[in-house]
């Protein structure tokens, strides 16, 4: 399962952590109020699936009870810190429609610390997982069985429209639609 196979990983970059970001390696820091990355055009050859996985390391500096984008597509993807202060995993299918909701269950809040969020689905199976700095911590909403838009474009640190922007760092992020660890 995720929690089995991404353990050792958790373990391993935590071991190593040597306050210049998770890791070790030079995080990217996002200011709150003007900094994003974005990806202007369609992933041409992007294939829309059931299944993904997403791994990344969190510091966060500010934004308590404001949504704050991780990642976003115009209007199907959402990966946030709530204004709830919960991590938050919302997709849609081709019609615009949710078929995968999940928050987790605590709340995280700014502090000098890293948080590492791992998450796995499979609306196939209608199955998700999520652990934060190694436990399990999910509260699901929806799993539909249909295929996740992937192919529009994409912003990192706030939302397209340029709002919502993350108050913190990010490292070593990794998603990947079309995978899924047990």
């Amino acid at each position: 399962n995720i929690r089995t196979e991404l353990r050792g990983v958790i373990m391993t970059v935590a071991a190593i952590m040597m306050g210049v970001g998770a890791g070790g390696v030079n995080p990217v820091d996002f200011n709150g109020t003007s900094a994003y990355m974005a990806r202007g055009s369609s992933f041409t050859g992007v294939s829309n699936s059931k299944t993904g996985l997403f791994s990344g390391w969190f510091r966060l500096d500010g934004g308590d009870a404001a949504e704050m984008m991780v990642y976003h597509t115009q209007g199907t993807r959402t990966i946030s810190r709530n204004a709830s202060n919960q991590f938050q995993f919302t997709f849609n299918d081709i019609a615009g429609t949710p078929n995968l909701s999940f928050t987790s269950s605590n709340t995280y809040v700014s502090s000098a610390s890293w948080i590492n969020v791992q998450a796995a689905w499979d609306l196939s199976a209608g199955t998700a997982q999520m652990y934060i700095n190694g436990v399990s911590d999910i509260a699901i909403t929806t799993l539909t069985n249909s295929n996740i838009r992937h192919d529009l474009p994409a912003s990192v640190g706030a939302r397209a429209t340029h709002d919502s922007y993350f108050n913190g760092c990010m490292a070593e992020v990794y998603f990947a639609q079309g995978q899924y660890l047990d």
